[in-house]
């Protein structure tokens, strides 16, 4: 991705060649050199460069020699171009570069290149003055608009300037976790402006939760136009607000209404003028969540609707944002869908949200410090309030008063923030009353009394998406509103009527109403629910039913927030949760934010229905899950006189803070009806300890550790629990970082397993390690399945496996990417149990250590090796030592390998009594070949006589080459099934199978086309058919 130009605005040099006094000349040269460096960037596709070349005069070779330049290095660049632009100007007067330059980019049909990196003489001069004029206008409104901001939506009076609290973001580009790229702020611009083989990206969608920073992010680049830090290029910037719009059919009355005293410019000539200049404006839309209009409907009589649509100025850059759900409108219809790049705004990250509180308080150093260090050791607070700006500027409103602290440092929920925030506000306007009759009891009640009321406009104006209310609307309860407005929670202003409005009904200004942020307005509707439960039961039930959990995800922050009432209010919203909403994470979150023990026993009930569970935070919220796994927990504990004697509490036990995740993992590993559990998450200490104690309970039969480490302590606690866990079938760990005492417990408590499959990846052991892991490994009475993927074992690992093998119930070993010695290979072979080998992927063959291969004859009757290392291992004696293999499977792995007759004719000749043979090509490419069908088929008749079934699988045969291969073994008298799988066949091919399967010796199977792996580890046999964690957090 390119990065955006720090140059100056470029002007057109006058037609005077004579040198200037003044120093006009250089700075002529300097703002050439600008054009120069974005024309260059601008151009990216090698025959574009030759087109321009050529249109300026250059000569082929230097164009060659400049596409060699860009190339230089083995990435490309544009340095190629700027060189071939340099050497050109120096050939033409300066006074002629720039009309020259634009002629050729015209003529080369590079208008838009041409639009957007030059401009003409002075200033956007060659714009009308009415848009010079608007231009300006623009800037004045986003200066006076975005200059302040309020540190905290709660308090109008607490404003400061953007640019010194303004903290960078995470932005991340593309729509899924395997396509995601980070982003900086100040790349975004290139990103918006930079052509790309498909053309500009014209819509771009910035996609994140509540209180996550969009908002401010598109003040900041408003502002910084406007200020003359980015894309001056652009003409003009267009800032609207979703919620402010009412839709018209020309986007330019939309703009005017900004500014009605403006009579000379006219909106239908601001839309004719972004239709003739389209590279030269850009339009920031926010908030869609928020919108009024329905974007699923074309309707290209309105503006807003047509443009997000891309039905209207569809050349034109466009940035909207939104919360996820608000998105659906343009994701549900695929032609819309995919006009639309994204990026997802993440929040902050830790430094971000340490550098934001250094300068809330810039002056108070001790506040920010001692805030810090909270957040750093309260995982709840870290990981849902601090990335999120809102939350974060609330938890230093709160941080602020000395005697809120306490209060704060409590806090674990958002809904327990915006609770004191509430209180917070209420108290302030009571004490304002302090000295009059009714005092401040009084009006603390009149406050409530007017949120619940004002409530209720706030939920009927979320089931419509309105958030902005007018005086008439808000006449059923004008009164409270009045209060609202005093309390803070609501806020009233006077605006300019629409342009209809003032034609219409004569008026020029309007009353209005509006939250200070969409998530008061969620917290003022929760408390109506509330209310309407403890007076109106049949309604609340009628709502919850029919209007919140019927688009849960739009109204989630209603139920999150009407849920932490607790009580029975809780309860009753997770009890209907868990009745008609098929979503986990989201059910775990309401019963997180409800944190009242005795109302989630709905979610505690559901939980003890699932057969799998996933702890993973792509998946779920770890430390909602733990809340409700917590309560069960305590109650399994205070049953369990086992249990509590591990963990050394009495029956009265009650879990804190230090032990609550010890609970939390008792209740997971002792849900009666769970069968497979996946865990890629970071975990306390304190959760094996929990896991250990709790394991002899377990019902689990599959479980999986994922892209995880455990330290000293925690590896122990697992090493005891998996161990026994006395229904635990099935082990697998990938990429989970252990201390030896993993191994060395493991050893201890291996006679304890039930664990009859077990496969492990991506580690590093050392010398005590390997020890302890064969020792364990040999150990373990109902191990018959190990599968070992680039585990590092060391020669201590062998040695003990050879000593402990009579022990060893192994019947199964697959080892991949591992270096195979004569010693090591006898090791293994010693097994005695041993019946199926597969030795894939593995490092150089290491036959020069003085050491011979003891002939062994083992009981393997199915072996898999590569075929690029059958010559060094039958060199070691292995075809040898296994003549009883029945099946062999060749891999052929190498990118472009292809399959060699020689090598299987030298794989398969020894092995008398094989009847299958499995030609496998490359799992994770499609680019293995078998060039000489004749060769191959020969080689497998004659070294193969009792072979019975032949299975090819992902190597590129094609039609010819799939039906030369079926004929010719046709031929071959025991053969009785071929299988050819994902080898780039098609239909083209069913007649012939047809054909031959009719005459009844021969069963031809096929699978036509290819399958496509993301990654080989989808694929590999190593994990079997998923993980299905990766795309399902739970299943029944």
């Amino acid at each position: 991705m390119a990065e955006r130009l720090n140059s100056e605005e470029m002007t057109e040099p006058p037609s005077d060649d004579t040198p200037s006094t003044s120093g006009q000349t250089s700075r002529q040269t300097h703002r050439f050199d600008d054009v120069i460096l974005k024309v260059a960037k601008a151009i990216s596709d090698d025959g574009d460069v030759m087109r321009l070349g050529v249109e300026l005069g250059v000569q082929i070779a230097d164009i060659n020699r400049a596409l060699e330049t860009n190339w230089a290095g083995g990435r490309k660049t544009s340095n190629g171009n700027v060189m071939l632009l340099q050497n050109w100007a120096e050939t033409v007067k300066p006074s002629k570069q720039l009309s020259i330059l634009r002629a050729a980019l015209q003529a080369a049909d590079f208008k838009e290149i041409e639009e957007t990196c030059l401009q003409r003489k002075g200033e956007h001069s060659d714009i009308p003055e009415e848009v010079q004029r608007l231009r300006e206008k623009l800037k004045a409104r986003y200066i006076e608009e975005f200059s302040e901001v309020k540190v905290s939506p709660m308090d109008p009076e607490s404003r400061t300037w953007l640019q010194h609290i303004f903290v960078s973001l995470i932005l991340m580009l593309g729509g899924t976790r395997d396509q995601k790229k980070e982003i900086r702020y100040e790349n975004l611009f290139s990103l918006i402006q930079k052509k790309t083989e498909k053309g500009f990206i014209t819509r771009l969608a910035f996609l994140g939760e509540a209180g996550v920073g969009k908002s401010t992010l598109f003040a900041k680049i408003a502002l910084d136009w406007a200020m003359g830090k980015c894309l001056q290029d652009i003409t003009l910037l267009f800032h609207e607000s979703f919620r402010d719009i009412e839709d018209s059919p020309f986007f330019g009355d939309i703009v005017l209404n900004h500014f009605p005293d403006d009579t000379k410019i006219i909106g239908e000539w601001i839309d004719e003028y972004i239709k003739e200049n389209q590279r030269k404006v850009l339009i920031l839309l926010d908030g869609l969540d928020e919108a009024k209009m329905d974007m699923k409907c074309s309707n290209r009589k309105l503006a807003i609707v047509s443009i997000a649509r891309r039905e209207r100025f569809i050349d034109t850059s466009v940035l909207i944002s939104s919360r996820p759900f608000g998105a659906d409108q343009i994701k549900s219809i695929p032609k819309i869908h995919e006009k639309y790049s994204y990026i997802l705004v993440e929040g902050f990250t830790k430094e971000n949200t340490n550098k934001y509180i250094k300068q809330y308080f810039k002056n108070d150093t001790a506040s920010a410090s001692s805030l810090i260090h909270f957040i750093n050791t309260n995982r709840v607070v870290s990981a849902f309030m601090a990335p999120f700006p809102i939350f974060c500027c609330m938890l230093c409103y709160m941080w602020e008063v000395e005697s809120k602290r306490k209060t704060t440092e409590k806090l674990q929920t958002i809904s327990q923030l915006m609770k004191e925030i509430d209180f917070a506000l209420r108290e302030q306007y009571s004490s304002r009353h302090t000295d009059r009759k009714e005092g401040y009891q009084c009006h603390m009640e009149k406050a409530v009394e007017a949120s619940a009321k004002v409530g209720r406009v706030a939920f009927e104006g979320l089931l419509k998406n309105q958030l902005i209310f007018t005086k008439e609307e808000m006449e059923a309860c004008d009164e409270a509103a009045a209060v609202a407005c005093q309390v803070g929670i609501l806020s009233g202003k006077k605006r300019l009527a629409s342009k209809e409005i003032r034609q219409t009904e004569g008026k020029q200004f309007i009353q209005e109403f509006c939250f200070p942020h969409k998530l008061l307005q969620e917290h003022t509707a929760s408390l109506y629910l509330a209310s309407l439960y403890n007076h109106n039961r049949s309604e609340f039930n009628r709502i919850l039913t029919h209007k919140l959990l019927k688009d849960y995800r739009a109204l989630e922050y209603v139920l999150y927030f009407t849920a932490a009432r607790g009580g029975e209010v809780g309860k009753s919203v997770l009890e209907a949760l868990c009745n008609q909403v098929d979503d986990m994470k989201f059910i775990n979150q309401c019963a997180f934010e409800c944190h009242d023990s005795e109302a989630i026993g709905p979610v505690r009930n559901l939980l003890n229905t699932k057969t799998c569970l996933t702890l993973a935070s792509l998946f779920v919220s770890v430390a909602a899950l733990f809340f409700t796994l917590e309560s069960i927990g305590k109650e399994v504990v205070r049953r369990s006189s086992s249990i509590r004697a591990t963990l050394g509490v009495s029956e009265f036990f009650e879990s804190n803070e230090s032990s609550s995740d010890v609970a939390a993992a008792v209740g997971l590993f002792t849900l009666q009806n769970l069968r497979e559990l996946y865990i890629s998450e970071r975990l306390d200490d304190k959760f094996y300890l929990g896991m250990s104690a709790a394991a002899s309970q377990s019902k689990i039969e599959k479980l999986t550790y994922w892209n995880t480490d455990l330290g000293y302590h925690a590896s122990s606690h697992y090493a005891r629990g998996i161990c026994f866990m006395p229904n635990l079938r099935s082990l697998y760990m990938f990429c989970v970082e252990l201390s030896d005492e993993f191994y060395s417990t493991m050893a201890t408590e291996a006679s304890q397993s039930k664990i009859e499959k077990l496969k492990h990846a991506k580690a590093d052991l050392g010398s005590a390690a390997s020890h302890h892991y064969a020792r364990g490994l040999c150990s373990m009475p109902n191990l018959q399945s190990l599968n070992l993927n680039d585990v590092g074992l060391s020669d201590e690992f062998y040695s003990t496996m050879a000593s402990e093998a009579s022990r060893s119930k192994i019947q199964t070993l697959d080892m991949e990417k591992v270096s195979i010695t004569p010693c090591r290979l006898h090791s293994i072979l010693s097994l005695p149990c041993l019946q199926s080998l597969s030795l894939t992927d593995i490092r150089s063959v290491d036959i020069d250590d003085g050491e011979t291969l003891t002939r062994q004859i083992t009981s393997v009757d199915e072996l898999s090796v590569d075929g690029k290392h059958v010559t060094s291992l039958w060199n070691l004696g292995l075809h040898s030592s296994c003549p009883r293999v029945k099946t062999l499977i060749l891999y052929w792995l190498d990118d472009g390998e292809n399959v060699s007759s020689d090598i299987v004719t030298m794989a398969c000749s020894p092995f008398h009594h094989l009847t299958h043979l499995h030609t496998h090509g490359c799992w994770f490419s499609t680019s293995t070949t078998l060039n000489d069908p004749v060769s191959f088929c020969k080689a497998v008749i004659t070294s193969c006589p009792r072979l019975t079934k032949l299975s090819i699988t992902r190597v590129v045969l094609y039609i010819n080459h799939a039906a030369e291969i079926i004929q010719l073994m046709k031929t071959h008298p025991n053969l009785a099934s071929i299988e050819l799988h994902w080898c780039g066949t098609d239909a083209d091919l069913d007649p012939l199978i047809s054909e031959v399967n009719s005459e009844g010796k021969l069963t031809v199977t096929v699978k036509h086309g290819w399958v496509r792996y993301n990654n080989r580890l989808h694929a590999h046999p190593l994990i079997d058919s998923s993980p299905s964690y990766l795309y399902s957090i739970d299943s029944n």
